[in-house]
């Protein structure tokens, strides 16, 4: 799924967990010096379709930092009126 570029594949297969002892080149190819645990199982799957999905049935997705940049003009207008309403209920309790 890419939300950024509306486009979704979608794979249809079938899936197999193996030990990475039995494929010593696969397992020294994917193992990541980047993480502290050691690779533990495989998953081998067997392709037996695809299909792209059509871009105007994905919904858009944002992330927090897309989305607070954005906000920020309403995130302003919500505190300037929270700023009034309390004047005016000062306003309000003043007159009573």
């Amino acid at each position: 799924m890419d939300y950024a570029n509306p486009t979704r594949l979608k794979i249809f297969g079938r899936a197999e967990t193996r030990d990475p002892a039995e494929f010593p080149e696969l397992h020294e190819k994917l193992a990541d010096p980047h993480t502290d645990g050691p690779l533990e199982q495989l998953m081998v799957i067997r392709v037996e379709g695809l299909f792209w999905n059509c871009p105007k049935h994905i919904t858009p997705r944002y992330s927090e930092a897309e989305l607070a940049e954005a906000l920020e003009p309403v995130r302003e207008r919500l505190r300037m009126l929270a700023e009034e309403k309390a004047a005016l209920r000062e306003r309000l309790q003043e007159r009573e």
